[in-house]
């Protein structure tokens, strides 16, 4: 079977990288997973970054079947969101952390954004009820993180789900 390919949504700061690498290596060998901070240019500030640096990220997205967005995620991961949906690749949210901890960077705060979001995964039973209290996100599908495997086996049944096949 080919693997499902994924693009993270995610800071891209050296800050970030274990948890951007923490998070993919949660998904078994079904899928390939895009992770833009191995391809980016090293601690380039946005204002010198070369517009051949997004077009090898839209490239990607273009590619993928997912996006698994990691909070917290700047303005350039919005427009990537919002490309995924105009592109309509799914994209799934993965919640770890109150998002009320990221100040002016909350998402709960962005409506829109929410909206293009299909799905959310939730790390613990408290996170859950954040996103089960959100009028948007309640509706999306969600899944409680219970082990790495329900992880993969519930990315893999979206992608099903959205190819109209059964699982």
């Amino acid at each position: 079977m080919k693997p499902i390919n994924v693009y993270l949504i995610a800071k891209i700061a050296e800050e970030y990288y274990e948890r951007n690498e923490a998070l993919c290596s949660r998904l078994d060998e079904r899928f390939n997973v895009f992770i833009p901070h191995q391809h980016n240019p090293y601690n380039v500030p946005g204002n010198q970054m070369q517009a051949e640096v997004a077009q090898e990220d839209f490239r990607a997205i273009d590619n993928s079947q997912l996006a698994l967005i990691s909070p917290p995620f700047g303005e350039d991961c919005w427009v990537e969101i919002g490309y995924c949906k105009g592109k309509e690749i799914l994209s799934v949210l993965y919640v770890s952390e109150d998002p009320h901890f990221y100040g002016n960077e909350n998402w709960l705060e962005t409506w829109m954004g929410k909206e293009a979001i299909a799905a959310v995964a939730i790390e613990n039973q408290s996170l859950m009820e954040i996103i089960q209290q959100d009028p948007i996100l309640r509706h999306k599908p969600h899944h409680l993180m219970e082990s790495d495997e329900g992880f993969s086996e519930f990315l893999e049944g979206l992608i099903a789900r959205e190819q109209g096949e059964v699982q």
